[in-house]
């Protein structure tokens, strides 16, 4: 097994001796030495990292766990024709992984992959502009696509000629599918529907909302108690703040997450406390802007943490006491403690070495 992690140092932090070990699944662009996924475990108290197993696929640039923690879908991000959505066993025990197999993702360079329902993938296709659906069979396989939309919707930026879907979300009511159009400017919501006995699930257009031009919505994070959802504009830096009901989004606020103009905008998440929110800006003053999240939903700037090179994604612990980022470029994974008096980072002299990490996701 190849050893992809080392540890830089015997530092601890105040945690509880007896918390449950994590296993961490981690995507990456294998263009560069990679094999492509990976997993890990990482012991909360002490911090020490074990390296479990990895297989071999192409560029599995963003991953999905599944609830049971017994497969993993990854997309195979590449062009036209060469795409894939792969699915993989995996023993939530020993890290274990297995390729069960792939199909076409019937877009291009897919950049997002998440469950709609207990056996429906949905896969945003970043250069296709398309938002696809996939089956899963009862041994954990995908079959092909069982829906594709296409979208047309531009905008005025020179990245913005045509619809990118970048990113898909359930809300938390369960009753609809939030996805952003990066190239269009847009966040699509959609009405889950066609339940099915077998757990399968389709989709239909409810209505959109316009962001300001320029904007390029690249991905969204929804408050725990489901009230508000927040949008990172990935041309623009912007978090934008809503309220939700019922797949309606009302706009409360626009705060620039970028310390200097970067245009940059990568991951967006919140604490599981719903107390602080997080945003990853790239390309300038690579780092992580922090927020404190008000009653009203409304956002308070709270501090700004720098990273290493090109932070595109990251996750928060179940506990809330750590952050994980993957800094691409810098072929690391960071570990950062989270303050729950504040939400600040501070940088734990601990890395996850690994080529090119772009997607990083706990096993339940």
């Amino acid at each position: 097994m190849h050893k992809i992690l080392s540890l830089m140092s015997a530092l601890s932090i105040t945690t509880s001796a007896a918390a449950t070990p994590l296993t961490v699944v981690v995507g990456t662009y294998t263009g560069s030495g990679s094999r492509g996924v990976y997993t890990c475990r990482i012991d909360p108290a002490s911090l020490e990292v074990e390296a479990l197993d990895s297989v071999q696929v192409d560029n599995p640039s963003y991953l999905v766990v599944a609830p049971d923690g017994r497969h993993v879908y990854t997309v195979g991000e590449n062009g036209p024709g060469k795409s894939r959505v792969n699915a993989l066993s995996l023993d939530p025990a020993t890290g274990r992984m297995q390729l069960l197999g792939s199909v076409d993702a019937q877009c291009a360079d897919p950049c997002h992959i998440t469950f709609l329902s207990p056996r429906t993938l949905s896969v945003a296709g970043y250069s296709s502009g398309t938002l696809v659906l996939f089956d899963l069979n009862d041994d954990g396989t995908v079959t092909q696509a069982v829906e594709v939309l296409q979208f047309h919707a531009t905008s005025i930026k020179r990245n913005q000629a045509s619809s990118h879907i970048h990113y898909t979300a359930v809300a938390p009511d369960g009753r609809h599918l939030l996805a952003t159009n990066l190239g269009g400017d847009l966040v699509y919501v959609f009405d889950i529907v066609k339940r099915t006995a077998r757990g399968t699930a389709r989709l239909q257009l409810h209505g959109d909302v316009q962001v300001a031009p320029g904007t390029g919505p690249r991905h969204l994070a929804f408050a725990p108690d489901g009230r508000h959802c927040y949008v990172l504009g990935e041309l623009s830096d912007d978090v934008l703040a809503y309220d939700y009901d019922d797949g309606r989004l009302g706009l409360l606020q626009t705060l620039n997450a970028a310390l200097r103009p970067a245009h940059g905008g990568g991951d967006i998440h919140i604490d599981p406390s719903g107390r602080y929110l997080y945003a990853s800006v790239r390309l300038v003053d690579d780092g992580i802007a922090i927020y404190k999240i008000g009653p009203d939903g409304r956002l308070t700037r709270a501090g700004y943490q720098l990273t290493g090179r090109h932070p595109r994604n990251f996750m928060i612990t179940p506990d809330g006491r750590l952050l994980l980022c993957a800094c691409r470029d810098d072929n690391v994974i960071q570990l950062y403690s989270i303050d729950p008096a504040t939400g600040l980072l501070t940088r734990l002299d601990r890395d996850l070495h690994v080529s090119k990490p772009v997607c990083i996701k706990l096993v339940p």
